[in-house]
């Protein structure tokens, strides 16, 4: 590279320091599952103590230093781990093994919350909501050792953390009874990334908005368009903003209205789903300080599927996407694809090479938002960089070929036109072949 070239060149953008959608403790390596197999054989052992070290280490994600454990002096363990705000703490004795979260603090006794408490209480596997010695709110889990095996101490603390993570967002900011507890932990998001992320939130309110009453898709024979645009804004801002506390719930709450059912028609919810949106363009950026911040994950929040269910959800919405399609209607047809992608990676827990490739659709499709993040870009005035696409795609190719059962893309049927992008791009996931 000559001299002037290497002045003229741009620099390299620094990524800001991004989490994208719903955690999952899906992609394990060998040494955990190692750990996880000799737990059970300890268990099966009756060797209590050995089996709950080995299933510690399986719970221990060494980059996030989630879950820390300590063998004591008595030969019992003291354990504590991390589940988005919340921090669970545990222990052995001679007989239990006890874990328990602190979710919120009881400044005065609620009754109706209580009583929905009591019920809940009924219909939880392993955990039970009780008020500690210091009058704060909690959820307790214990097992005898003689019952303790890897899978029920799994599931157990599984249910007792991500329990405890939900609820003490819904009670402390809907109950002035409550108050946060033991979320120290918690680290803000920089005041630059907040900026980003706020800016990003209200232009595409603003541009939903806008089409919806461009459209004006509010009439009832447009609803199957509308539940498209709403849910697929929805899912866009749960994976690429990772929301919590009343942000997240209100977007779970646009996707319950979208989701246009026989028992909960789409065109009844129009007035409240217009109303959350219009409440969403009214937001300033100091609304958002305690909706985003970086925490630390043990258990995922989603379900692991395999690619016959990716091809489910692209099957059975095929047709209303060709029909799009065929009415050259960018906007909708655009909107099906961000929605297979975006339900796809809300409610499940995608095999690792499938979820690269959403994540790229998503780099594409939302190429401002990503370079205004730092991240290089893939789109440059308007037209998609092919060449810098296909080294990625090359990538994620590559270790699906070799690691991944021979499966293998055939992207060299894909436009790279904006406006043609996501058809194709689905029609490639659905195609992903196995060479074997």
């Amino acid at each position: 590279m000559g001299l002037r070239n290497w002045i003229m060149k741009e620099p390299k953008p620094t990524p800001f320091n991004l989490n994208f959608g719903r955690y999952t403790d899906l992609y394990k390596n060998k040494a955990k599952y190692t750990a996880w197999d000799l737990a059970i054989e300890h268990n099966n052992q009756d060797n209590h103590l050995e089996s709950y070290k080995h299933l510690f280490e399986y719970l221990t994600d060494e980059k996030t230093n989630n879950f820390t454990y300590k063998l004591n002096d008595d030969g019992q363990y003291t354990f504590k781990f991390y589940q988005g705000s919340k921090l669970i703490v545990g222990h052995t004795d001679e007989n239990y093994f006890v874990a328990k979260v602190k979710i919120a603090k009881c400044k005065a006794p609620n009754l109706s919350v209580f009583r929905k408490l009591l019920e809940e209480n009924y219909n939880l596997k392993y955990t039970k909501y009780c008020l500690d010695e210091g009058n704060d709110l909690s959820l307790l889990f214990e097992s005898s050792h003689l019952d303790a095996n890897p899978y029920k101490l799994y599931y157990g603390l599984k249910e007792l953390s991500s329990l405890a993570d939900h609820k003490d967002d819904a009670l402390t900011t809907t109950y002035a009874e409550f108050d946060p507890i033991n979320n120290a932990h918690i680290t803000r998001i920089d005041s630059h990334v907040l900026t980003a992320k706020y800016e990003y939130f209200i232009k595409e309110t603003n541009e939903i908005i806008r089409h919806i009453e461009t459209n004006r898709l509010t009439a009832r024979e447009h609803v199957g368009s509308l539940s498209y645009l709403i849910c697929s804004f929805a899912y866009k801002m749960d994976y690429l903003l990772v929301p919590e506390g009343k942000l997240m719930q209100s977007l779970d709450k646009l996707i319950t209205l979208a989701s246009a059912e026989e028992s909960n028609p789409m065109h009844k919810n129009i007035s409240e789903t217009m109303s959350i949106l219009h409440d969403y363009q009214k937001m300033k950026e100091s609304d958002l300080v305690d909706e985003f911040y970086n925490s630390v994950y043990t258990f995922g929040v989603t379900s692991p599927v395999d690619h016959k269910h990716i091809n489910h959800l692209i099957e059975s919405n095929i047709e209303q996407l060709k029909w799009y399609v065929s009415k050259s209607d960018v906007v909708f047809s655009s909107a099906v694809c961000s929605y297979i992608i975006g339900k796809l990676l809300y409610e499940n827990a995608l095999p690792f090479y499938e979820k690269e490739l959403m994540h790229l659709y998503y780099r594409i499709t939302e190429s401002t938002y990503f370079t205004t993040c730092g991240y290089p870009g893939l789109v440059k005035n308007g037209k998609i960089i092919k060449k810098d696409v296909i080294k990625e795609l090359d990538k994620i190719n590559s270790s699906m070929s070799s690691e991944n059962n021979g499966y293998k893309l055939e992207y060299n049927n894909l436009l790279w036109h904006l406006d043609t992008f996501g058809p194709s791009f689905t029609h490639m996931v659905s195609n992903i072949s196995n060479d074997r």
